[in-house]
């Protein structure tokens, strides 16, 4: 069902719907009809992209021994589509770096960070 806040124009077998909203999402389809009969399209699945955002979270400190691995979990929110995950490490200025993934830092389907420490730090 079409959210009765919506500005709805129909035209010549065209739909658009402007000021999208969840309640729109869902199966259109064309049916067309004349003396004749009617004549109904393949059905089409409307669906609305959105992302949540990430509250501010403490800062915290993990200690891993030499050899050792840690995994840095990411707690994927709620979206449509799915998301890409990358990571990224804060320099001494502040700013975001990407992290580069190699045998030594890697990254699954979920986005978790397996990071295997060759000499003791704090991460």
């Amino acid at each position: 069902m079409v959210s009765q806040h919506n500005d709805v124009h129909m035209n010549e077998g065209v739909i658009r719907i402007r000021h999208t909203t969840r309640l729109d999402e869902g199966f259109y389809q064309c049916r067309a009809s004349n003396l004749y009969g009617t004549a109904v399209s393949r059905h089409t699945l409307l669906r609305l992209a959105f992302i949540n955002r990430y509250d501010d979270h403490e800062v915290r400190e993990v200690n891993v021994d030499e050899g050792q691995s840690h995994t840095i979990r990411c707690n994927p929110l709620p979206c449509y589509p799915p998301p890409n995950f990358s990571w990224s490490l804060r320099d001494d200025h502040g700013s975001l770096v990407p992290v580069e993934l190699s045998n030594r830092i890697q990254m699954d389907e979920q986005g978790h960070c397996r990071i295997f420490i060759t000499k003791n730090v704090t991460v």
